[in-house]
């Protein structure tokens, strides 16, 4: 596992990823783009409900998410509410709600570092990508995750 995204780094707090080659959130980005996926790192609750109201309305088919179990769980009724299949993988290591520093997050001040198994988002990619190949969506098939979160 790799850190998910370094508390050093600008995009941090941002939506957005330069690909820097220092993080595991990098490589998703990376992975993602080369797809045409849309990839979307989430900033705040709001954003997230923003983000999947307009998923919802341009009838995304599914996404990839990448949260941790806690921030799942206390959010579950967006999800839930948006009614788009997901497939979430969790991040380790120390997070806001372990710590129990939801409110410097919030804030934008955490500064611990999560990770994320970047082989098994890749795993993921590759299934998705086989899916894909196996089935032709007009035909009632799968078409797998279209977005990144």
């Amino acid at each position: 596992m790799s850190h998910a995204i370094g508390a050093w780094c600008k995009w941090r707090h941002r939506d957005g990823c330069s690909e820097c080659g220092f993080c595991a959130v990098g490589e998703a980005y990376h992975l993602g783009r080369q797809r045409g996926l849309q990839v979307v790192t989430i900033t705040a609750y709001e954003h997230l409900c923003a983000v999947l109201a307009d998923m919802k309305r341009r009838k995304v088919s599914a996404f990839l998410g990448v949260c941790c179990t806690d921030f799942f769980l206390k959010r579950d009724y967006a999800f839930v509410d948006a009614g788009i299949p997901a497939l979430f993988i969790d991040i380790g290591g120390d997070t806001c709600y372990t710590l129990r520093l939801e409110e410097a997050a919030y804030a934008g001040r955490f500064e611990a570092e999560a990770s994320l198994d970047a082989r098994l988002f890749a795993k993921v990619l590759h299934w998705r990508d086989r899916l894909r190949a196996d089935h032709e969506p007009e035909v009632g098939g799968v078409s797998g995750p279209n977005a990144i979160l």
